[in-house]
Formats: structure tokens, C-alpha cells, sequence
């Protein structure tokens, strides 16, 4: 890890084939879910991230991050998460605990005078559970088929401030809040139209809930088709990543 973080402040055509491998090639599997995704950065790279580990106890870790910025610039935060999240990742550490090591290592691994942060979401499944841990970093909490969009505590955003660990995990029982559920990033909910009206996470639940019928796939593309009639022909200004789980039967 040491080496490779270097690597991508100094030679964007590393941080590009970062991207590309790690999170634009990468679909994230959860043993025991369905799960389907869209990941469209704003240039040929981006800030947001899904990154996904599974362990040999049937655990599996799945984080959505949006770090700061466009382009290259991003998309070296976006692949230094990467390569420390492969590093630190395991599944004896708690998700708090894996936070709090990747802060102090963006911290660390910034360059001089940089500003950078990532907001997001960390879950945790278990194969054959219908619990699943989640662990809030300054981000929109996800939207349920049952209980809509559920209320998560908010913690600090990555790579703010050195402090002690506060991201707290929550237990989202999805007999209760429903077996579909979905994560994004801000530039799903924050696009504009050509009136200046933005789409927001209440319309997003509302094309949600009218795409429950359909197959996990053609309901992602649904969001995806809806989102773009109703930006028309405004100009899309952020990175747009999208993930929907549905538990197995």
C-alpha cells in the first residue's frame, strides 16, 4: 500500500486504470442477495467508489463512497480508498474500527495543502441473515421497500479531522423495513432540470416504489431512464453511482 499511494498522486494514467479495474469492472457480489448497479462517473474517472469484500466466514462488506471533486482529482481519492480499503479490511474488525483507520490514512496520505474528504455508507451482510449492519459517514441514508428512506445516525465524512472513532453501527432488520433496498450518491438525488428544479431523494423514493415489480436489474435502469427525462437537456455536473439489494428467497 505504500508504495502503490504514491504512485497515483504522480501518474494519471495510473489513477485511471485504477478506476477502471476497481470500481468501473467491479461488481459487487453478496452471497445470499441479488444485487444490481450503475456507476457513471461525470469524466472517464470519478470520485465514487463501490468496493466489495467477501470472507470465508460468509461475511461481506460493501462500501458506497463519494469522495470530493471531479475527474482526476477524485479519482485519486477515490482509488487511495481503494487500496487502503484492501489493506484494512477483515472481518474481525468492526466496521467503526475499519473507519476509523481509513480517516487517520487519508489524513496521512494527502498531499500538503489538499482538502479532501468522502462521505458514504459501510454495510455488512451475513449469508443466510436478513440483519445487515450499517455504518453512516455524512451521507443520505438508503431507501427501503418497506419502510422508505430510513434514518441512520450521521457521523463525520472521511479525512476531516483526526478524532476518535464515531461511527457507530446500526442494526437494519430487513424483515421489517423490507427485502429491496438502495444506496447512491449525491448525483443521483442532486440533478438538476432545465428549470432549476432538483430531483431529490423524495422523487427517487416515489420512482422506487413504482419499480418494485420488476427484476433487480430493470429497476436500477428504470431510476436510471427516469433520472435522465427528467434532467431533458440540463448539463449533469456530479458523479452518479447507484446500488440495489434484494435479499435471496
Amino acid at each position: 500500500m505504500r508504495r502503490r499511494l504514491p504512485r497515483l498522486e504522480l501518474d494519471p494514467e495510473e489513477v485511471e486504470r485504477e478506476y477502471t479495474d476497481r470500481v468501473l469492472k467491479s461488481r459487487v457480489d453478496v452471497p445470499g442477495f441479488r444485487v444490481a448497479q450503475h456507476v457513471e462517473p461525470l469524466e472517464h474517472v470519478g470520485g465514487d467508489v463501490l468496493w466489495h469484500r467477501n470472507y470465508d466466514d460468509g461475511t461481506t462488506d460493501v462500501l458506497l463512497a463519494d469522495a470530493m471533486g471531479h475527474g482526476v482529482e477524485a479519482g485519486i481519492h477515490a482509488a487511495k480508498l481503494v487500496t487502503m480499503l484492501e489493506s484494512l479490511a477483515a472481518p474481525y474488525r468492526t466496521l467503526q474500527d475499519i473507519l476509523a483507520s481509513l480517516n487517520r490514512g487519508m489524513l496521512r496520505h494527502r498531499l500538503e495543502h489538499e482538502s479532501a474528504f468522502a462521505s458514504g455508507l459501510f454495510f455488512r451482510f451475513r449469508l443466510g441473515a436478513s440483519v445487515v449492519r450499517c455504518a453512516n459517514f455524512g451521507h443520505t441514508p438508503p431507501i427501503f421497500s418497506g419502510s422508505g428512506e430510513v434514518p441512520l445516525p450521521t457521523h463525520l465524512a472521511l479525512g476531516i479531522v483526526d478524532t476518535i472513532p464515531v461511527w457507530s453501527e446500526t442494526e437494519l432488520d430487513l424483515a421489517i423495513h423490507g427485502t429491496r433496498f438502495i444506496a447512491f450518491s449525491d448525483g443521483i438525488t442532486e440533478q438538476f432540470d432545465p428549470a432549476g428544479e432538483m430531483d431529490g431523494t423524495e422523487r427517487l423514493e416515489r420512482t422506487f416504489a413504482a419499480s418494485l415489480d420488476l427484476e433487480l436489474d430493470a429497476m436500477v435502469a428504470r431510476i436510471v431512464q427516469d433520472l435522465n427525462a427528467f434532467r431533458g437537456d440540463a448539463l449533469v455536473k456530479d458523479d452518479r453511482t447507484l446500488i440495489a439489494f434484494e435479499l435471496a428467497s
